[in-house]
């Protein structure tokens, strides 16, 4: 490399130094063009009640809205290209439980869940800005009775059967 550099002469230098340099200087100054990407936070409920469930956006994305099934069920968020992307945390109302999270987009979209009510979303623009849409299915619980509970129901009906043979052996014996 110093053999060919010392045949060249000074102005032949300079042009190769700014041939080098200067898509350099213009490659590493450039910034990629941050695009908003749309993504449609669809709620579906059952029962559909207008319940409200409050959501709270993280990450590249500040804020928080409430969806209500039937009658307000579509929030659209923005969520910035080339970062990290958002999160939306869905807070459940007492009684309710999170069945599902079902996403789908255009290619450059990315979904992931986190934790038990969390979605992390984030898009890369690869030609046209795509959209994408993740729809939260809940569902009103019903009380199900834990293991402990069961073996509480079942002690008491013990006693009571018990109770109620210790009371008919009185009884016949008097």
């Amino acid at each position: 490399m110093m053999a060919i550099l010392s045949k060249l002469d000074h102005y032949s230098l300079i042009i190769l130094a700014a041939l080098i340099v200067v898509p350099l200087i213009s490659v590493s100054g450039a910034k990629a063009q941050i695009q908003m990407c749309p993504l449609a936070i669809v709620k579906s409920a059952s029962p559909a009640n207008d319940t409200e469930f409050d959501f709270e956006l993280g990450g590249n994305a500040v804020g928080s809205f409430t969806l209500q099934d039937p009658s307000d069920s579509i929030e659209i968020v923005e969520v910035p290209s080339e970062t990290a992307g958002i999160t939306v945390n869905e807070i459940l109302p007492p009684g309710w439980s999170l069945d599902d999270i079902q996403c789908t987009g255009d290619p450059g979209f990315e979904f992931s869940t986190f934790g038990i009510n969390q979605l992390v979303a984030s898009c890369e623009v690869l030609g046209e800005v795509p959209d994408g849409q993740c729809t939260f299915f809940n569902s009103k619980g019903t009380a199900v009775p834990t293991v402990s509970q069961w073996g509480l129901i079942s002690l008491a009906a013990v006693l009571g059967i018990a109770g109620l043979l210790v009371f008919q052996r009185k009884k016949v014996i008097s």
